[in-house]
């Protein structure tokens, strides 16, 4: 991990020497002696060379270590493991990183009424140049907090999903048919799941299917995909401090996320834009029923955001949406696959809820709680993200024994919980059991609620986790239905890598057998 040898000694003693000279005063104000707390600087981690601005983030990765942005989750248990449950490290910018179950609560417990975390810096970047208003990722304050709350309201409540359920049902039966019946290649079956979480997100957003579950689909639709995919592996690397020029200078992986982003917005845009016609066309002829789920007519009737924040929402829904619900399903799918037993368990309980074919109810539904289990533990065994989110508390904070300035960032290593052998039995087998609770609610062993948090936590959790829930519900329901879940013969095992939400190095050969009758 010591790049640092790379360099001449005459080099690295100057390095050292300027290091030295700085050393005295932190950047981020004077920090108050607190008698048994250390400060912040004492925290282990990689120092010296590591600590210089640009240069030292790009140390942690190729060519000096065999790391790259993709599986920087190995890079964060690797820090880990050298240093301890909490370390220092520049990526990007300065940044602590925390392990400890306890640690993240505090962080949670003391977000302040606008949690904050960094935005994503080529995306602000975008936003600037191209004069488009930021999403809910890269809003702070007041302002985050004028967009999220109505949306809290229409997406995040309990039962926000289950509106949609029939429409999002058929396309699950859709999807469903096309695996079963047909043969893909592993890169077209990995095709064909962003096809559906695709066509599902839009459905809810444009109020219809827009034929992405298509052998045919047109150039546009083709495209969307692409970029999308592009978009998502671009805000990765720009989360992980990669792009750190970017607000400064149109670098290459800028002008890549501009050409791909440029065309997403067209494309959502126009879907939008056609949809509002259509409610106000529909409204002057007295043909609309506000009563049907319409989450464009609900977002304009219930909130009080603008035009352009409603339409900024919705093309984060799809786009965000897509990509993470798409990548987790398949790992999903490879779960049952290589857990036959548990596969067999939940088909029956499918079965006992629904028989061979009926509609997906809501009353079915919470007649399923293996089901939630098996994806809850999907979610465990393989992290959605590579890492926790980052917070940036508004008051200094004391964990594992530092104080922490105000606006330092704080990663929280929630990956690194679900494997912690003190937290879950045998944390390396796909067990969805011990998620279960018995006729008294308990579980066969104690989850502590900060164990697992796929979705993150608080007020600023993950906007669309009911629906997302929802999609990989249906499709894992209609699927089973109709299809044991296997892989082929020899293939290799699944290496998770991180674009920005979890993916595979190689698309999964996931087969489907279709079931007698």
């Amino acid at each position: 991990m010591n790049s640092s040898k790379i360099l001449t000694g005459r080099i690295r003693v100057c390095i050292q020497q300027m290091l030295y000279q700085r050393s005295s005063a932190s950047v981020h104000g004077k920090i108050t002696a607190c008698t048994g707390v250390k400060d912040w600087h004492e925290i282990p981690g990689p120092s010296d060379l590591y600590s210089i601005p640009l240069i030292g983030p790009a140390l942690h990765f190729k060519p000096f270590t065999n790391h790259v942005p993709e599986r920087i989750h190995c890079l964060i248990d690797e820090l880990h493991e050298e240093y301890g449950p909490i370390v220092r490290v520049k990526l990007g910018r300065w940044r602590v990183l925390v392990e400890d179950i306890n640690d993240i609560e505090t962080v949670f417990r003391n977000e302040g009424k606008y949690p904050n975390r960094p935005g994503v810096p080529v995306s602000i970047a975008y936003g600037e140049r191209r004069n488009v208003r930021n999403g809910l990722e890269n809003l702070e304050g007041p302002a985050w907090e004028a967009v999220r709350k109505p949306c809290s309201v229409s997406l995040s409540r309990p039962n926000s999903a289950i509106p949609y359920l029939h429409k999002q049902n058929q396309v699950a039966i859709e999807f469903a048919e096309r695996v079963t019946k047909r043969a893909f290649t592993p890169e077209d079956l990995n095709k064909e799941f962003y096809k559906y979480t695709t066509e599902t997100s839009c459905v809810i957003t444009y109020n219809r299917k827009l034929g992405f579950l298509s052998d045919k689909m047109d150039e546009d639709k083709e495209l969307f995909l692409k970029y999308n995919e592009e978009v998502m592996k671009i805000v990765n690397e720009s989360i992980m401090g990669r792009t750190p020029l970017v607000r400064y200078f149109q670098t290459p992986s800028y002008k890549r996320y501009e050409k791909a982003n440029d065309f997403i917005l067209k494309i959502v845009n126009k879907y939008t834009r056609r949809l509002r016609e259509e409610i106000d066309r529909k409204i002057k002829a007295g043909t609309f029923d506000p009563d049907e789920p319409n989450l464009l007519y609900h977002l304009i009737t219930n909130t009080n955001l603008s035009e352009v924040d409603i339409d900024t929402l919705l093309h984060n829904f799809v786009v965000a949406g897509t990509d993470s619900t798409a990548k987790n399903l398949q790992v999903f799918f490879y779960n049952m696959a290589t857990n036959k037993d548990k596969q067999e368990k939940l088909y029956q309980e499918i079965q006992k809820a629904l028989g061979p074919r009926n509609d997906v109810t809501p009353e079915a539904l919470a007649k399923m709680p293996y089901l939630r289990a098996c994806i809850k533990e999907s979610f465990r065994l393989h992290h959605p993200t590579s890492t926790g989110t980052i917070r940036v508390l508004p008051e200094d904070i004391v964990l594992g024994g530092y104080r922490i300035p105000k606006g330092i960032e704080i990663l929280l290593s929630c990956q690194r919980l679900t494997k912690n052998p003190d937290i879950f039995d045998d944390p390396q087998s796909y067990v969805p059991e011990r998620w279960l609770r018995n006729v008294d609610g308990a579980r066969q062993r104690p989850i502590p609620a900060m164990a697992l948090l796929p979705f993150g936590f608080g007020p600023r959790n993950c906007v669309g986790r009911r629906f997302a829930e929802q999609e990989m519900y249906l499709a894992a329901i209609q699927v089973l239905q109709r299809s044991e879940i296997d892989l082929e013969e020899d293939c290799e095992d699944m290496v998770v890598e991180y674009t920005a939400f979890i993916t595979t190095k190689h698309p999964i050969p996931l087969i489907f057998k279709p079931r007698n009758g």
